[in-house]
């Protein structure tokens, strides 16, 4: 099977891959095998990054809510100071952009669900769900 991802040796392009593999398959379902063969590498390749499950889904996690962080970040400052200023430019981001939020959105919470399955990760999900909703 041909790479789905380019530079599939890099740590971004193996989240991708997992964000699709959990996507698609289901979070008990992301192993590093599946993994490798989405991002076409070896195991090994994917062990060279991540050397745990854990430590893969935190990654997915972290990537999740940076780009959560600065998307909010951006509406706010678009956004003509007074009250409920945060409230205003998120709500008009997401009318305006409403199909920036349906892919995106399913793909980054196959990582919440992801760390949710994980018992010690479980409340790096819950404090994510909690500042992403």
């Amino acid at each position: 099977m041909p790479p789905r991802f380019k530079n599939t040796s890099s740590p971004q392009a193996l989240l991708d891959a997992a964000e699709a593999v959990a996507l698609r398959d289901g979070v008990g379902k992301l192993t590093f095998d599946a993994v490798a063969a989405e991002a076409g590498m070896s195991k090994g390749g994917v062990l060279h990054h991540f050397a745990s499950k854990d430590q893969l889904i935190e990654a997915m996690v972290r990537r999740t809510a940076g780009e959560w962080r600065d998307c909010y970040m951006g509406a706010y400052e678009q956004t003509p100071e007074g009250p409920g200023r945060m409230a205003r430019g998120i709500i008009n981001h997401c009318l305006m952009c409403d199909e920036a939020w349906t892919e995106p959105l399913r793909r980054r919470f196959s990582c919440v669900l992801a760390a949710r399955h994980r018992r010690h990760l479980a409340e790096l999900g819950h404090a994510l769900l909690r500042c992403g909703t």
